[in-house]
């Protein structure tokens, strides 16, 4: 299948927007002015939904099982949580055996979130797939109304139990069955900036009213949980925003593969352990000229993501003929039955 360039921007800029995230909310703390705190609350809240909005393109187009993807995926965990241990040991850093044990086995101990929960969602993909092709409409349109009721109350009354505030496997069943949905009966929003910014405006304006009550920062915390409709409605017409464009662009189909490796690499807890203190040095610097500290960021944002891009790339460069040589032997198993 042809990538769609519209759709590989879209897996470019939601990954952009991780980044952003991770350096702007890394100082949302209210030590520091409210120039400062506004400033990163509006730029997180942006971008806060690439997470709901990754999971709705892989819903929307259907993940397949390939076994060449799913070893690909792994090798790469593998390769980057070793490998940055190893070089956090060379380097003499302190390390405890807990985290030594968590990098040598980072999907079964979620070293990364997205990726073990991702995976999960991968694995059961082929089941709910299937569901889903025999459910009638009115049958997908029920069981659809009841897995969102159950997320959403565990978003209005904390049931950590059920949806976990969407960091679990259940509510990304939830947005991928969204997804299937609305690509299978061909739903579309007109209007995917407005239902883009409209939440996000929503969510800023509600953050700021327990200020005299409770800590700001609590509060805008509690409406980032990924099952928050709002973000759920502002992931889905960000997607529609990119899905409505077309063209074709060689250059975009060939580095959003590479986009993942941003993820893994910027997210390590050892590497983000030194990120962070040098984001916290920024802040604190340029804390009374918000402007300046916005592009400063910015800039570091943008650094962060095109090394990451080159990392990826030289990696591959090494380690696709080993995962083609994996595929090949095991292809006579006929391991993708889905």
């Amino acid at each position: 299948m042809k990538r769609q360039s519209n759709i590989e921007l879209l897996r470019l800029v939601l990954m952009f927007m991780i980044v952003l995230l991770h350096v702007f909310d890394n100082q949302i703390v209210v030590q520091y002015n409210n120039k400062v705190f506004v400033m990163q609350s509006i730029v997180s809240t942006l971008c806060i939904v690439a997470v709901n909005c990754f999971v709705f393109i892989s819903g929307y187009f259907g993940i397949k099982f390939k076994t060449k993807s799913f070893i690909s995926l792994g090798i790469q965990a593998l390769f980057y949580s070793w490998t940055i241990l190893s070089i956090f040991l060379l380097l003499g850093k302190n390390i405890s055996y807990v985290q030594i044990i968590h990098n040598l086995l980072p999907i079964s101990s979620g070293v990364w979130w997205f990726l073990t929960v991702y995976l999960v969602l991968v694995i059961i993909s082929p089941l709910l797939n299937l569901a889903i092709e025999y459910f009638t409409k009115r049958q997908f349109f029920i069981l659809l109304v009841g897995l969102l009721l159950f997320d959403l109350l565990s978003f209005f009354f904390s049931l950590e139990i059920v949806a976990g505030k969407g960091y679990s496997v259940y509510h990304f069943v939830v947005i991928y069955c969204i997804a299937r949905y609305m690509s299978k009966y061909q739903i579309y929003l007109r209007r995917g900036l407005v239902w883009y910014l409209a939440p996000v405006l929503m969510i800023v304006i509600f953050s700021s009213f327990p200020y005299f009550s409770f800590n700001r920062v609590t509060a805008i915390y509690s409406l980032w949980e990924y099952n928050n409709p709002l973000l759920i409605m502002s992931a889905i017409g960000l997607f529609f925003i990119f899905k409505k464009m077309k063209f074709n662009n060689e250059f975009i189909n060939k580095i959003a593969p590479l986009s993942f490796a941003v993820y893994l690499i910027h997210n390590h807890a050892l590497v983000w352990s030194q990120g962070g203190e040098l984001i916290k040095y920024l802040t604190e610097t340029y804390q009374n000229k918000v402007i300046i500290l916005f592009f400063v960021l910015l800039l570091f944002s943008i650094s962060i993501f095109i090394v990451c891009l080159c990392i990826e790339k030289i990696r591959q460069y090494i380690f696709n003929p080993v995962v083609d040589r994996i595929e090949k032997k095991l292809s006579k198993y006929n391991l993708n039955i889905f």
